[in-house]
């Protein structure tokens, strides 16, 4: 009976506090729709049905396999560190 007891007021406890916590209050919604929204080139873009012109699909596609293994070459691009011929910094 204790712990029943027990059980119930941790869930009335814990059930009072979740809700103030998930709730925005209506300035900083407002705000985060202006910047999404902001960020948005066209906005009738999405009623266009017309065909994009400019870059096929094989070419994509290899451009979005070199970018993925960009990421995971053990060969740096560039030495991270200038030096001049003797070794020393610049």
């Amino acid at each position: 009976m204790k712990r029943l007891i027990l059980a119930a007021a941790a869930s009335l406890a814990l059930s009072a506090c979740s809700g103030g916590l998930l709730r925005a209050d209506d300035a900083s919604t407002q705000a985060v729709r202006m910047a999404m929204a902001a960020q948005v080139i066209d906005h009738a873009g999405v009623r266009d049905t017309s065909q994009v012109v400019g870059l096929d699909g094989r070419a994509a596609v290899n451009a979005q396999e070199r970018y993925q293994k960009s990421f995971g070459g053990s060969k740096p691009l560039a030495s991270p560190v200038a030096t001049t011929e003797e070794g020393a910094w610049k």
